[in-house]
């Protein structure tokens, strides 16, 4: 007989597993949904409700208006469900389960666990070409659809209303792809979600440069393909993005996101844990890809005066958003 594995290893798994029955949002991911679904219908994940608490605050994702939305490093599809629903109205999110699904939970594949052995950025960056479309989980309907676009190196099951693809979105053989789902081939999008975020190496130094590696590359994949804020108007695309609070994030966010975006808020929701560092940029209205700043030629530099060294403000803390009711 094979010996069965043990439930709790020592103290840190009784801990964790403590945590996770206690946990309200694990509890409300089993029972609770948008009133747009049914009741019994559950979310794939717990950062699910980050989006909605984000949303139901600051107001990026608009049925009618939103016509196009891309989601990266998507699995297991929490994000998309919520913006299929609140989009598209539809009731079933693809939750039934299958021997797929039910051989993904027992050896941990397909659910945003990156197999054992493999550094944090292969997770999201590959060497080798690897892409695989699913098909679309639609409903029919007589009204525009809305084009939502769900990626990541992880297959995902499908979702009402959501186009998948298995794919790397740095490699350069993505990028035809996803132009190819976007309506005539030439739209931006309206808005970018990433909720990605390299696995943790338990060295802080590594997984701060990992989290500011992917931050770069999702707004450099945001200037190419997010709609662009009219003279005037207040048309620009959105993206909302994770990243890891520290020093090179702070700063990033003052060079690239505030020159690119109209507005941009640093968010800590209520359901994002208050021991994790983690937290949530709200960028709305771009503007267009920040300009390179203008270099002085050696003699005009010279005769510049000195600027002052200015005292650099603290940073405040994220706050912290309400939980929103969900029927």
């Amino acid at each position: 007989m094979r010996p069965s594995l043990p439930v709790c290893g020592g103290p840190s798994s009784r801990a964790w597993l403590t945590r996770q029955f206690n946990d309200p949002y694990v509890k409300a991911r089993l029972t609770q949904s948008p009133s747009a679904l049914s009741p019994a219908t559950r979310f794939r994940s717990r950062s699910a409700f980050k989006l909605v608490e984000m949303d139901a605050h600051y107001k990026f994702i608009h049925p009618g208006r939103t016509k196009t939305v891309i989601d990266l490093g998507a699995a297991p599809g929490g994000w998309s469900q919520v913006v299929s629903a609140k989009l598209g109205g539809f009731r079933n999110l693809g939750l039934e389960r299958d021997e797929r699904d039910e051989k993904k939970a027992l050896d941990g594949s397909g659910w945003g666990i990156a197999s054992p052995g493999h550094p944090a950025t292969e997770l999201w960056s590959s060497s080798e070409p690897s892409i695989k479309i699913e098909d679309e989980d639609t409903l029919d309907t007589s009204q525009t659809k809305p084009t939502i676009i769900a990626l990541d190196l992880l297959r995902i099951l499908p979702i009402p209303g959501v186009q998948t693809l298995q794919t790397d979105f740095l490699l350069p053989a993505a990028e035809p792809l996803i132009l190819g789902l976007l309506p005539n081939h030439q739209m931006k999008a309206d808005l970018i979600l990433c909720d990605m975020a390299a696995n943790s190496s338990g060295n802080p130094t590594r997984d701060t440069e990992a989290s500011y590696t992917i931050a770069q590359s999702v707004f450099d994949f945001a200037t190419r393909h997010l709609k662009t804020c009219a003279p005037g108007a207040a048309d620009g695309g959105s993206l909302v993005m994770k990243y890891f609070v520290s020093p090179s994030t702070h700063a990033f966010r003052k060079t690239h996101l505030n020159k690119a975006f109209r507005n941009v808020y640093h968010v800590k929701p209520e359901s994002s844990r208050s021991e994790s560092n983690e937290a949530f940029w709200v960028c709305k209205y771009f503007l267009g890809p920040p300009r390179a700043p203008k270099k002085l030629d050696g003699a005009s530099s010279s005769h510049s005066k000195p600027k002052q060294k200015r005292k650099e403000k603290r940073l405040p803390p994220p706050p912290t958003l309400p939980i929103p009711t969900i029927d």
